[in-house]
């Protein structure tokens, strides 16, 4: 299958479909014959040809992703999409450790409710986020430029299976590899005018597996306009 051999590495957040503190009923949904399982010290591993998955024995979620030579995505880091990746034996990705920091973020959805009712939550989301964006933006322009980023660009960013198409908007937020984000970018970064030096991911719908599955950004427990204030002051600090 397709999605066991390629797909977006986002960096503490998922590989593919797959997603750091997705549970193993879910995971189990996802893979496709053929894999293994074996039992080891606090964990079951199931195995796949180029990727294998820890899952925790006491909370029954992932929590360890391994990627092996043959597997060919590609990494959306802090920079936007990066190249192949590259192996000798093979990649450790993702340990307990980020996979908290992501998955307290988000909501796990099931196929069952990526539905009608769901769309109209991620469209509210993504309009918020534009309206956090814009508001943002003003205030944080002129500490940008006297940081000598000039030019900064918040918003709603959309793509599909990392396609950002010119006419996707929010109503096509239930089909397939869909996933919408706020992005953030400014003159020197990039030439490239659709990258973005760092982003919140919204919603994010994996249609690989024998089900779909989802990850909402969840403001019963985050604040959006925080975080986004939150990512600027790192790019102030570090970029």
């Amino acid at each position: 299958m397709k999605s066991h051999l390629d797909g977006i590495v986002v960096e503490g957040e998922r590989v593919g479909i797959f997603l750091l503190g997705m549970s193993e009923e879910m995971l189990l949904e996802s893979l496709v014959q053929p894999y293994e399982s074996e039992k080891r010290h606090g964990c079951k591993v199931y195995l796949t040809r180029y990727m294998s998955f820890f899952v925790d024995e006491q909370t029954k979620k992932v929590n360890q992703i391994c990627m092996f030579k043959g597997f060919k995505g590609k990494f959306l880091t802090q920079y936007g999409i990066g190249g192949g990746i590259l192996f000798n034996k093979f990649k450790l990705l993702f340990t307990a450790k980020k996979q908290d920091e992501a998955s307290d973020k988000y909501v796990e959805v099931p196929a069952n409710e990526i539905n009608k009712d769901l769309k109209s939550h991620v469209i509210a989301l993504e309009k918020l986020g534009e309206k956090y964006s814009e508001v943002i933006q003003k205030e944080y322009t002129s500490k940008f430029e006297c940081n000598g980023k000039k030019n900064l660009k918040i918003w709603v960013c959309r793509d599909i299976d990392g396609d950002q198409l010119p006419d996707l908007t929010s109503n096509h937020c239930l089909e397939g590899e869909y996933r919408s984000q706020v992005a953030i970018n400014f003159d020197g970064f990039t030439d490239e005018e659709d990258a973005y030096v760092y982003y919140i991911q919204l919603w994010y719908h994996f249609s690989g597996g024998r089900k779909g599955i989802g990850t909402l950004y969840d403001l019963s427990k985050c604040d959006l306009e925080a975080n986004i204030k939150d990512q600027l002051e790192v790019i102030l600090r570090e970029v």
